[in-house]
């Protein structure tokens, strides 16, 4: 088991958002134990119970703290049903219990007006492996392949499959199946030119041109990348407040094996 830099709250409740298969779960499970009652929402069974209604949460939670004695609650991909923050909240003013929400995506929470809290829970980010959480493994390898957990002790071919497998799961499950763009082929294009390009500055005119879309468009294609933890745009600092404001920001995707 590869020990994890990250600091997480003792006590207090947190999100801990990270993209795809960094380890949250994992890590969580391996941090928090005892008295954990932990909320999956990748099941389906789970995730249309509590769509149909979000108070069931909160009862069962309440008669779990109560009968228990349970002490921190997990919520895995809370962004999947943003309501039950509502409850959350509403259980955080009865019971002295730590909840912990993870997240693979902030899109359906910030563009949701879904309830943060109100800072009665900090934020956290897991993103992969680090070098000095792997350790002696050749740059090169790291640059090519990158440091997705899900890699570790895999053949070259294998980590090809996992990888390409991840791009395609993204554009499935993240884009398509929540209808997050209407034109996927163009969304598709776009992806290219932003891992031939991750890492220079962007200038979105040259990125629409090359694709084939609107500016508009492709400027909103890049918040979906940073809405759905993919990647983070770098702006440049200047003095200059007008220097800032008409510089070109750098954007680099959150793996060298996704970019690749």
């Amino acid at each position: 088991m590869v020990h994890r830099l990250i600091k997480l709250p003792k006590k207090q409740s947190f999100f801990l958002f990270g993209p795809r298969q960094t380890g949250k779960s994992t890590l969580i499970r391996e941090r928090y134990q005892g008295r954990v009652w932990s909320v999956d929402l990748l099941s389906n069974d789970l995730f249309f119970r509590y769509s149909r209604d979000p108070s069931l949460f909160r009862k069962e939670a309440a008669e779990m703290i109560e009968k228990e004695g349970i002490k921190t609650i997990v919520v895995d991909e809370v962004q999947r049903v943003p309501l039950l923050l509502n409850e959350i909240q509403s259980l955080m003013g009865q019971f002295d219990c730590q909840f912990i929400m993870t997240g693979s995506s902030a899109r359906k929470l910030k563009r949701g007006g879904a309830n943060l809290l109100g800072g009665r829970a900090v934020e956290r980010r897991l993103f992969p492996f680090t070098y000095q959480e792997i350790g002696e493994t050749p740059l090169r390898e790291i640059l090519h392949f990158g440091t997705l957990p899900a890699l570790a002790g895999k053949t070259r071919k294998q980590k090809i499959e996992i990888l390409s497998a991840y791009v395609h799961v993204y554009l499935r499950e993240e884009i398509q199946s929540e209808g997050i763009v209407r034109n996927l082929g163009g969304f598709s294009r776009f992806l290219d030119m932003a891992a031939v390009q991750a890492g220079e500055l962007v200038s979105f005119s040259n990125v629409a041109r090359e694709c084939h879309l609107p500016v508009r468009t492709v400027q909103s294609y890049y918040e979906i990348l940073e809405d759905t933890l993919i990647g983070f745009c770098l702006v440049p600092w200047h003095r200059s407040i007008r220097k800032r404001l008409v510089s070109h920001p750098k954007f680099y995707f959150f793996d060298t094996g996704v970019v690749n």
